[in-house]
């Protein structure tokens, strides 16, 4: 199907190649960057962090937050919770929390549970933006509900 033109069928197999560390990290590359000029958002957002972490590809931030804004701009949650990343930790630029907030919102809206998290953190210890401890119980229990052990434990000490 990959062959046939079916880009999601790429990101299959590139990520089952990955779990089975059956092929080499430049075909992994090569199956996500074809999935990915296909259309397959997911494979975007999972090419561009291999470029972040220089994994069969040379480090290249620019080239991440490309991707993970492609990925994020198309309504891919994984994009969105990638490039959030990237400016909450200042990543290859300047940190800028409400952007991060901004971009964790719109993943933890898309069901990405790190995303839910990350925001419910930062909510509650008001990093860079106001604290919000009703918002951040809220992010909190949706990534508990996503099967974030965690999340549960620091929703229930915000209660």
């Amino acid at each position: 199907l990959c062959v046939g033109g079916w880009p999601m069928a790429c990101t299959n197999i590139a990520l089952q190649q990955e779990l089975r560390g059956s092929d080499s990290e430049a075909e992994i590359v090569a199956l996500l960057s074809q999935a990915c000029e296909g259309g397959d958002l997911l494979a975007c957002s999972l090419l561009g962090f291999r470029y972040e972490i220089e994994l069969g590809v040379s480090l290249d931030m620019a080239r991440a937050r490309a991707l993970y804004t492609l990925a994020c701009d198309g309504g891919e949650a994984h994009g969105c919770a990638n490039l959030g990343e990237v400016y909450r930790s200042g990543n290859g630029l300047a940190q800028d929390m409400i952007e991060a907030v901004r971009l964790f919102t719109l993943a933890c809206d898309g069901d990405d549970a790190f995303a839910c998290a990350t925001l419910g953190g930062i909510l509650a210890d008001g990093r860079g933006v106001p604290t919000d401890i009703p918002r951040a119980i809220v992010v909190l229990d949706r990534a508990c509900w996503q099967g974030d052990p965690e999340a549960c434990d620091r929703a229930d000490g915000l209660r």
